[in-house]
């Protein structure tokens, strides 16, 4: 089968599954979607969930240029939150503070266990989406 063959459906979020991991939220997309998808996504699992949502924790909150706005929004996995440059702060860099490179690392070593132990079809790839 062929990419073009097998790519009429194709997935640009989460997948939603009981135990929010990598590995059941790739399972679960091969076992139901596998032979439509050109490519399988990791599911964002976690604060990753929360997509852009999940910025401000799992980024902004860490930069020592950036700081958060009192008030942020609860959320069920905690806040939103709303975040500004610090007065005074020029040139502000995110490199070194996107996550998402290491999120698609260690999910791609799953991808591979996963494929190799026959659960993941052999010609379907893996996708990497960076918000």
């Amino acid at each position: 089968m062929t990419d073009l063959q097998r790519s009429d459906v194709f997935l640009v979020g989460s997948l939603a599954v009981p135990s929010d991991t990598i590995e059941e939220a790739l399972q679960v997309g091969a076992e139901v979607l596998g032979e439509r998808l050109c490519a399988l996504p990791d599911g964002e699992v976690g604060l990753r969930s929360w997509w852009i949502g999940g910025l401000g924790q799992l980024t902004f909150s860490k930069h020592p240029q950036i700081e958060e706005i009192e008030g942020g929004t609860p959320q069920p996995l905690g806040r939103f939150g709303s975040y500004r440059i610090k007065d005074g702060e020029t040139g502000v860099s995110l490199e070194g503070y996107l996550p998402y490179a290491d999120a698609a690392i260690s999910s791609y070593a799953a991808f591979k266990e996963l494929k190799a132990a026959g659960k993941v079809p052999v010609d379907l790839r893996f996708q990497v989406a960076v918000p």
